[in-house]
């Protein structure tokens, strides 16, 4: 049994290790991008207005500046897709950084435990719970990556 639990918590800590990687690194590179979005002459100004500013609201100050700057060849680019994946990627993460989890080894098909604090749950009125197996993780560590490459494409795609 204990061996189960210490293979089960390895492999969880490795796969949210590998969402969190993902999650960091999608954030630092969209944050650069709006600070030569809003201000291409000296990004580094930015800085302090974007530091404030949640995932959400960088993602909407992001799609802004995009849709509205004629340079950029938007007809290339899927962004309302790729907005609706960063945010069920967001969703995902904050699961994990903001709920309690647990190694419930006897659970064999999912035993992860999953409990979400009622304003991350999708209801919103309650805590919810749910059972989770490592593959769940790693597909969303995998999603998360999928996430980090797709902005990574769009901002070549747009020259930012």
């Amino acid at each position: 049994m204990v061996s189960d639990t210490k293979q089960i918590e390895t492999a969880l800590s490795v796969a949210v290790l590998r969402l969190l990687k993902w999650f960091n690194h999608l954030e630092l590179n969209l944050g650069l991008s709006l600070s030569f979005l809003i201000n291409e002459a000296a990004p580094k100004e930015s800085y302090g207005a974007i530091s404030n500013m949640s995932l959400e609201k960088k993602l909407d100050k992001f799609i802004k500046l995009v849709e509205a700057d004629e340079r950029l060849n938007t007809e290339r680019v899927d962004l309302q897709e790729w907005v609706d994946r960063t945010n069920r990627a967001r969703f995902v993460r904050n699961s994990f950084v903001h709920g309690s989890w647990e190694i419930l080894p006897l659970r064999n098909n999912e035993p992860i435990s999953l409990r979400l604090p009622p304003w991350i749950s999708e209801d919103k009125s309650e805590y919810s719970r749910r059972g989770l197996t490592i593959q769940n993780v790693e597909q969303a560590a995998d999603e998360m990556g999928q996430v980090f490459g797709q902005f990574m494409h769009i901002r070549k795609l747009l020259g930012v």
